[in-house]
């Protein structure tokens, strides 16, 4: 993977290439005023869209889950 440094002006003219670039790995840093200010990588891949309910049945709690603790736990099992 190579770092390839560009100004603002050349990012604008040179866009679609250093798209394509970042995709086969590159990193580039876009630079205004001779210092990077941003840096375009690839996706790696886009997070999963989340599905509402697609857990449902899978965990299980059990109907003492929030009962209070008992003292030996709450004390260090100083008692």
């Amino acid at each position: 993977m190579s770092v390839k440094r560009v100004s603002l002006a050349e990012a604008n003219d040179q866009l679609a290439e250093l798209i394509e670039l970042a995709k086969r790995g590159d990193e580039i840093v876009i630079e205004s005023e001779g210092k990077g200010q941003v840096k375009l990588v690839a996706l790696s891949q886009l997070p999963k869209k989340r599905v509402f309910g697609q857990h449902k049945d899978s965990v299980w709690m059990s109907p003492t889950f929030n009962d209070p603790l008992p003292p030996e736990v709450l004390l260090g099992g100083k008692v």
